[in-house]
């Protein structure tokens, strides 16, 4: 394994055209979206949330994640690592950076859902400690499997 520098952090405006360009390569759903469309979702228009970003020792936006809580509750939305960084560590300390930000601001448990196709994913975060709920439907109604850790 090579040893990079990453910078794990909240997200910030420095981080925008980076963030957006991880988002709409790394999400069907999002790579329509137009500027202002993935600044509303950066924003969290919808839905209040927090972005974290790994730069790499060149600035560079690497990978992000979105957080959020409802209620004692915390759910991670998206995660996404440039694929050329993929396998260093990245995706772990991102996880890692959003549950310490969920724990602070209050909630107990951390929740995501992934498609159930997407094997990887799923055993991705089951190394990090998370714990296969199940299949329920997510709010367009597909078929997902949520996922659980106690923070």
């Amino acid at each position: 394994m090579i040893k990079m520098n990453i910078e794990i952090k909240k997200a910030d405006d420095d981080d925008r055209i980076g963030l957006r360009a991880i988002l709409k390569y790394s999400f069907d759903t999002l790579s329509s979206l137009d500027t202002l469309e993935l600044d509303l979702y950066i924003d969290g228009q919808t839905r209040p949330c927090q972005w974290f970003v790994a730069r790499s020792s060149q600035g560079h936006v690497i990978g992000c994640i979105n957080a959020s809580t409802r209620s004692n509750e915390g759910y991670i939305n998206s995660l996404s690592v440039i694929e050329g960084f993929r396998g260093h560590g990245i995706g772990s300390m991102l996880v890692q950076e959003a549950c310490e930000f969920l724990k602070t601001d209050g909630c107990n448990s951390v929740f995501l859902y992934v498609r159930p196709t997407n094997e990887g994913a799923q055993v991705f975060y089951e190394k990090l400690g998370f714990t296969n709920c199940g299949l329920t439907k997510s709010q367009t109604l597909e078929d997902v499997v949520m996922l659980r850790k106690m923070i």
